[in-house]
């Protein structure tokens, strides 16, 4: 499923996707299960830090402690921000930006949400 925001007033785009992905291998350590996230604030404009909240967290199947991965993308291009939130200072007018964040066990990944 892909949601898409546009913020504004001035034109910052964000677009959200997830999904979930069926481990076939039986290795005794199963991926966790995909978070479910939120992106704000919305709308939003330049002056405003872009934060992906986590709206229901990642449930790691065998009990595992999880960890976040972030991956953010300005105008399709991966950006060296590996945090929850892009300050605003890195945000123009018209970008388009999107994240994606994984749950990880430390050996297995989820699917990005």
């Amino acid at each position: 499923m892909r949601l898409t925001h546009t913020l504004l007033p001035l034109g910052l785009t964000f677009l959200i996707a997830s999904g979930c992905r069926i481990d076939t291998e039986d290795t005794g350590n199963r991926a966790p299960l995909a978070p479910e996230i939120n992106l704000s604030p919305n709308p939003a404009n330049t002056l405003d830090d872009l934060t992906v909240t986590l709206d229901v967290e990642a449930v790691d199947p065998d009990g595992d402690d999880i960890y976040y991965e972030y991956v953010w993308r300005r105008d399709g291009n991966v950006e060296d921000v590996t945090e929850a939130t892009v300050p605003a200072e890195r945000t123009l007018k018209g970008q388009l930006w999107q994240v994606s964040v994984t749950a990880t066990d430390g050996e297995r990944a989820s699917e990005p949400a």
